[in-house]
Order: structure tokens, then C-alpha cells, then sequence
């Protein structure tokens, strides 16, 4: 899964939406989440932060395809453990 189509499609499957649910969900037409899924156009900028709330993954993976480091989630657990206790 090396393209950001490919990652959002991927992304879309495993949570089990349609193009059509997405779109719905992301005030986009079902053609735009199409064009994204197909590497002919990107979203905007502006909707990384919902479609990584929506599938459920970061958006460095949705943007790099790189699993986020286990120890900066680690860290960032810890302190905002501390922070909001």
C-alpha cells in the first residue's frame, strides 16, 4: 500500500463504509471520495483530521503509510496521564 489512494481505500474497507457512507459522513460527492481512492486527486487538506477520526488510524499512516513509533505513543500516553489527572 505504497500510494494514499490505495491506504484510504484500505482504510475504508477495514472500516467497513462505502464510498458513498464517506462521503455522506465528509460533506464530499461520492465522485470525490472515488478520485481520492483512485490516486486521480487528494482530499483537502482539511479533511485528514475526520478521515483519520473515521477509519480509525493517524494521519502520518494516512499520509506516509508509516505505523506511528510505539514509544512517542508511549510517551504521549504517559504525559497526558500526568497532565490530566
Amino acid at each position: 500500500m505504497n500510494t494514499l489512494g490505495k491506504r484510504l481505500m484500505a482504510a475504508r474497507q477495514s472500516a467497513k463504509l462505502t464510498q458513498a457512507e464517506v462521503a455522506e459522513k465528509l460533506f464530499v460527492s461520492t465522485q470525490a471520495v472515488s478520485l481520492w481512492e483512485r490516486d486521480e486527486n487528494a482530499p483537502d487538506i482539511t479533511k485528514l483530521p475526520e478521515l483519520s477520526k473515521l477509519y480509525k488510524v493517524t494521519i502520518d499512516w494516512l499520509v506516509s503509510g508509516e505505523a506511528p513509533d510505539e514509544n512517542l505513543i508511549e510517551i504521549t500516553r504517559h504525559l497526558s496521564d500526568r497532565l490530566f489527572d
